[in-house]
């Protein structure tokens, strides 16, 4: 009984002696890395903009109305338009480009001051596997398609947009197409955009896709949390 109180204490006294061990090395790990009287901490500018955006959808529509509901927006004391850019409505053939309706928006909305995040996705039929020829929001079989098109879309609007975000919700069909997600082939497609973009843009802030809540069968879907998590096939 004695031996065994023994190594009790002993144990309690060894784990007592670790704790401030740590504790004393936390302290002075903080010490260190603490901001110095008169120092000025760096911030990170997304972070510390609080200013509000909103998503708007003015495709097909006259001038003057984009001109509107940008002034309306610009008086809500909106900052951000995130916009959808339609790849297959921009480019409906390789390499035949059509710029009408996203100089409008552009132009509208640098008149109002309004900082565009520029949503771009939407593969044209040309691009698309065969079986996702009925399927707008599909991904192109080939990365370097899109690239090229985002380098064309930066090309022409680098100088007023700074904000991109490439494809959207690629979590759930039908934006990742006929087929099982994959969260691997949506990073190849980031990656080559994000390339294309600071090619031209070496200043440009560049967004990953934003991902949808889960409401679908899970042959059609995974939740997000197992999306952003690499499988094993891919470690």
């Amino acid at each position: 009984m004695n031996r065994a109180h023994g190594r009790r204490l002993l144990l309690a006294g060894l784990a007592l002696i670790l704790s401030l061990a740590l504790a004393a090395a936390a302290l002075l790990l903080w010490c260190a890395l603490a901001p110095q009287q008169g120092e000025v901490l760096d911030v990170v500018p997304l972070a510390a903009d609080k200013s509000l955006g909103v998503n708007a959808d003015l495709g097909g529509v006259d001038a003057s109305v984009v001109d509107g509901q940008m002034r309306v927006m610009q008086g809500y004391g909106f900052h951000w338009l995130r916009y959808r850019f339609a790849w297959d409505e921009m480019e409906p053939r390789r390499g035949s480009y059509n710029w009408e309706e996203s100089d409008r928006v552009v132009e509208a909305a640098r008149r109002q001051g309004l900082s565009v995040i520029a949503l771009l996705d939407g593969a044209p039929a040309w691009a698309r596997a065969s079986e996702d020829r009925g399927s707008r929001f599909a991904p192109p079989v080939e990365v370097r398609d899109y690239g090229d098109w985002v380098q064309a879309f930066v090309e022409r609007y680098g100088d007023v947009i700074d904000h991109y975000q490439i494809w959207n919700e690629p979590n759930i069909a039908p934006h990742c197409g006929s087929r099982e997600v994959d969260p691997a082939a949506y990073a190849r497609l980031l990656r080559e955009g994000a390339i294309r973009i600071r090619a031209g843009d070496p200043e440009a802030v560049v967004l990953a896709a934003a991902l949808a809540r889960i409401r679908m069968a899970p042959s059609r879907s995974r939740r997000c949390l197992l999306y952003t998590s690499p499988s094993p096939r891919d470690s």
